[in-house]
């Protein structure tokens, strides 16, 4: 059976309201892509989402970069198939 969650990405979720937003997608259900410019920052930040058993995962993404960009595009839709929801938190 295919995954039939609801998608979300949130830009600059590293942090702050776009940590949170992640906590809060992820509690309603959501596979949340946590996208972060530094990809430490990534991986260290899905960690308080995951200690509450939610699917959040980190992606390198730096508004700034065409190429970075593209390859949300490419990752999106090949490994998600989709987005249900786009969430720019104006950090990236």
């Amino acid at each position: 059976m295919a995954d039939e969650r609801r998608i979300a990405i949130v830009t600059g979720g590293n942090c702050g309201m776009g940590l949170e937003t992640c906590r809060r997608l992820g509690q309603l259900g959501y596979r949340v892509i946590l996208t972060a410019r530094d990809p430490q920052a990534g991986r260290e930040a899905v960690a308080t989402p995951r200690a509450e058993d939610l699917d959040v995962e980190p992606f390198r993404l730096d508004l700034t970069r065409a190429e970075d960009i593209a390859a949300l595009v490419m990752h999106a839709r090949r490994w998600l198939g989709r987005v249900d929801v786009l969430v720019n938190t104006g950090a990236s």
